[in-house]
């Protein structure tokens, strides 16, 4: 039996196939649109940001300038301190950028305790504390008989004021204060302090402090910035993503990464390889930049992609030097690391191991949200792969200790620092990128 003209199909499967996939097509160039308005309009907000935070440094360098060379006792400080030999890169960094939010939201002078941080960044200014106890001594103030006042987080005794007063009225009758070998990046608890959100937000409107601090604080040296942008010029293509595979940190303790469920490095393959695709990218555009902690690491990511796929550093030091850092191997010198870390915070995207600061810090160096892989054995929604953080901001990784009350060294949150905590809507991305939490 034959259909009757008016009930035969308008197009054959064939037409409706070529339709669906114009369709496709169409969708896939609106998608893209979108992403590039959508990122238009971040650049926008940052560039307001920036306005706001180019005067507030201009203001914060004429202040130091005074702090160095006026005639009169210097300005009120804050002083850094860090071993070298304390923790590893990703943990060194951040009370640097603490440090200098500190410096600017109580109007102090920011100076710095940390050798392997003069040895390897160039600053705009003279951050060095040993300069500046010289110049105090000068005017009468001696720093070993009136210490500046100390800053405790290790066992939870200033995370109550840190997210509920107004620090500058609160260090107001110290002369000076002291942030000593704080490993995290404590930062994130001033984006919920009721007093000073507003002007954090105003400064840094998309959330993301780490990146534009930054610029001014961790700028490397011209020798080591060289080896960092000649490997760029010669090996990077117009879209490399970073592999930070990180091996060596598991099995060392309760709440630690399992060695035999680390994530494998076919999946950060796939990962990458899936960030090329959803961009649209040729193979003749696309490489990946491989920065881990083990020799087999790299030779599997080759293995898998390819030679001409894979860019790493020969020279990178693996296997070369390691040190006891917390209880964790860390291979190679750390000026190397420091390379890798540049380097990854040049790539397009970056796919990073969760529970690494390292990977972490290089993604905020960058202001690049990364892709996190997880460990574990993925057996059910629970436990995915991975997950695509939202802003490029480090982890703060005592942040899920305090909300859940794991552990009572590291110090509690009442209820109304939780709520207080939890008003910062980047909460759970600071809270949720550590093995150890």
């Amino acid at each position: 039996m034959q259909l009757s003209h008016s009930r035969q199909p308008k197009y054959s499967i064939y037409t409706g196939i070529d339709k669906a996939a114009r369709d496709m097509t169409q969708m896939q160039r609106s998608s893209q649109q979108i992403e590039r308005a959508l990122e238009r309009v971040k650049i926008i907000q940052r560039g307001a940001g920036t306005l706001a935070l180019e005067s507030l440094l201009n203001n914060y360098k004429a202040r130091h300038v005074e702090c160095l060379h006026g005639t009169t006792l210097p300005r009120k400080y804050i002083v850094v301190e860090m071993w070298d030999e304390y923790a590893g890169l990703g943990n060194q960094f951040p009370s640097i950028i603490t440090g200098l939010l500190m410096a600017l939201l109580t109007e102090r002078c920011l100076f710095i305790n940390f050798p392997f941080y003069h040895k390897t960044f160039l600053s705009e200014v003279d951050f060095s504390w040993e300069h500046h106890t010289q110049r105090l001594m000068s005017f009468g103030h001696d720093v070993t008989k009136t210490p500046p006042h100390p800053i405790q987080f290790w066992k939870g005794e200033d995370l109550s004021n840190w997210l509920l007063k107004d620090q500058k009225t609160l260090y107001e009758p110290h002369y000076g204060i002291h942030l000593k070998n704080d490993p995290d990046y404590t930062a994130a608890l001033l984006q919920a302090n009721p007093y000073h959100a507003p002007f954090l937000q105003a400064v840094f409107p998309t959330g993301e402090m780490f990146q534009p601090l930054a610029r001014f604080m961790l700028r490397v040296r011209p020798d080591l910035e060289e080896i960092v942008q000649d490997f760029k010029r010669k090996y990077f293509r117009p879209f490399t993503v970073g592999l930070q595979i990180r091996a060596l940190k598991c099995d060392g303790g309760q709440g630690s990464i399992h060695c035999d469920e680390l994530p494998m490095i076919e999946n950060f393959v796939a990962v990458a390889r899936s960030l090329q695709r959803s961009k649209g990218i040729p193979d003749s555009e696309f490489r990946v930049f491989v920065g881990a902690d083990k020799r087999e690491s790299y030779d599997k990511v080759v293995e898998i992609m390819g030679q001409d796929m894979v860019i790493y550093r020969p020279d990178n030091g693996v296997g070369t030097v390691k040190s006891k850092v917390i209880g964790v191997n860390n291979p190679g010198t750390p000026e190397s690391a420091l390379i890798d870390m540049r380097l990854l915070s040049e790539c397009n995207e970056l796919v990073v191991t969760v529970g690494s600061s390292y990977g972490s810090i290089a993604s905020g160096i960058g202001g690049i949200a990364p892709v996190q892989m997880i460990h574990g054995k993925h057996e059910n929604v629970q436990n995915p792969y991975w997950y695509k953080a939202i802003t490029s901001e480090p982890c703060y990784w005592k942040g899920n200790i305090f909300l859940n009350n794991k552990d009572p060294f590291w110090g509690k949150l009442g209820p109304a620092e939780v709520q207080q905590f939890k008003s910062n809507p980047f909460w759970m991305q600071y809270t949720q990128c550590h093995c150890a939490t």
